[in-house]
């Protein structure tokens, strides 16, 4: 299983060295922006965005709220809802236009990360989360690989059963991305936990980290990708990494135990479609 670390995130210093998976988010509005504009990026940001990449890329778009769930709640309509999904489809497209080299997918997308409903396995709220990933189809058509999202929320230290949880909640959230959108599977992981559970922004331990790594690979996905902002939570007080880190040691020990990793699978883009042809679902 190859491991990735984000054009983000560079571990250099503390002795690890691993390929790059690119993310680019509201650099795709231009240098200057702070945030995603309203409408599709215009062209010549992408162009600028992209340079010449020609690696695998993550769009990381996370302004245009496409969960089906913010309608049953009345935080937005339908109508606000498909123009979202309009808007990322068509960033893609024009993303896919513009470089027609490297490989593409989503951060977190079309598969919506669950928990819960993975960890319980409540067969109501399994097709409810099924429901809501499904009507992000269009999403998928558009990419080669899958980026679902399996960071840590729990402290594993804590309580014993929080490691089996999280297995659950990986295993739900690959067999899902795999079963409705049948491409490449490469998870973000973060070696902090989740500033929604219950140990905000700490790192993982060396046994939890490598937990993660071996039942990921375990699981056969294509690779990991491995995702932090060190200089940012450093400035706030966090925890930064050096060679004695854990986290970096289990990295580390992970690949040794693989040889030093294994090729990745070659990413095929799905072949273009014809004039007046439709791409099919997956069965």
């Amino acid at each position: 299983m190859k491991v990735y670390v984000t054009s983000t995130s560079r571990f250099e210093h503390t002795g690890l060295r691993l390929p790059t998976v690119r993310i680019l988010d509201r650099t795709l509005w231009g240098p200057d922006s702070t945030k995603g504009g309203p409408e599709v990026p215009e062209a010549e940001h992408v162009r600028a965005a992209l340079a010449a990449w020609a690696g695998p890329t993550t769009i990381d778009i996370e302004h245009w709220n496409v969960d089906q769930r913010h309608v049953e709640l009345e935080r937005m309509t339908e109508e606000e809802l498909q123009a979202n999904i309009d808007r990322m489809v068509d960033t893609m497209n024009l993303i896919r236009k513009v470089s027609t080299a490297g490989t593409f997918g989503f951060y977190s997308l079309p598969t919506l990360r669950e928990y819960w409903p993975a960890v319980r396995n409540i067969a109501t709220l399994l097709d409810r989360w099924q429901r809501r990933c499904e009507r992000l189809m269009p999403l998928a058509q558009t990419t080669h690989v899958n980026y679902p999202s399996l960071y840590t929320f729990y402290d594993f230290d804590i309580r014993k059963s929080h490691t089996d949880d999280w297995k659950r909640y990986a295993e739900a959230n690959v067999e899902l991305t795999r079963r409705l959108f049948p491409k490449p599977v490469m998870p973000y992981l973060w070696p902090r936990y989740h500033d929604n559970g219950d140990k905000p922004y700490q790192p993982i331990g060396y046994d939890a980290w490598l937990m993660q790594l071996q039942h990921l690979k375990s699981l056969g996905v294509d690779g990991v990708v491995i995702w932090d902002a060190e200089s940012f939570f450093g400035r706030k007080g966090y925890p930064t990494w050096d060679g004695t880190t854990g986290w970096v040691n289990a990295t580390k020990f992970f690949l040794n135990q693989q040889g030093g990793g294994e090729s990745q699978r070659t990413i095929v883009p799905p072949q273009p479609l014809q004039q007046g042809q439709r791409r099919r679902p997956p069965q």
